[in-house]
């Protein structure tokens, strides 16, 4: 009987040891589970802000070195901003507006930069008549470039269409070249050349 008994004490020990094992064998899985977790976390948190960082660096065009292109029947030309100003400047002063070869009964296009349409901007046409003037406010992504004719649809009495002489581009931008960030209202300003 002793060993009868022997051997069913050594069978419960062991069937305690297994029981034992499994346990922290079970432990062990769940506190390297988190661990992975734990690490997958850190390891998403670094790239996200290593992103944000890298993207950051890059570096923005600052408002003055923004250019919008004028497609006209002679070809492309690039528009340097007519004034860039703080938002709240009210003397504000912009340089000439740049003169492109826009006759009355053709059209330009212009083509913006996506700091430009990426969010509300204006545009202003201005005729001779000021009965034809518009302005129009396009919300971000609406109009990545517009094409514009060199008279109104509109007739004065004498059947004449008002001429186009200014068309301005009117945004808010955040210049970011400074020591901080700053709100600024950047124009472009395009006139023909025949009527400089």
């Amino acid at each position: 009987m002793s060993d009868e008994h022997a051997e069913a004490t050594t069978a419960t020990a062991a069937k305690a040891s297994t029981k034992k094992q499994r346990r922290k064998a079970a432990q062990r899985t769940q506190l390297f589970t988190f661990l992975g977790i734990v690490v997958l976390v850190v390891a998403v948190a670094g790239i996200v802000l290593g992103y944000q960082k890298w993207q950051d660096s890059r570096g923005q065009t600052a408002p003055q070195d923004l250019r919008v292109t004028v497609v006209t029947a002679d070809g492309e030309v690039e528009l340097a901003p007519y004034s860039v100003c703080s938002f709240d400047d009210a003397d504000c002063a912009g340089d000439a507006s740049s003169l492109v070869d826009f006759p009355s009964d053709g059209e330009i296009t212009l083509r913006l930069p996506s700091e430009i349409y990426n969010h509300d901007w204006n545009l202003v046409q201005i005729f001779d008549d000021p009965a034809a003037n518009t302005e129009n406010t396009y919300t971000a992504n609406e109009m990545t470039e517009i094409t514009l004719q060199g008279s109104s649809e509109l007739e004065d009495e004498d059947g004449n269409h008002p001429r186009l002489t200014v068309v301005e581009i009117q945004s808010l931008l955040i210049d970011s070249s400074g020591e901080e960030e700053e709100p600024v209202a950047a124009v472009w300003s395009i006139s023909p050349e025949d009527l400089a």
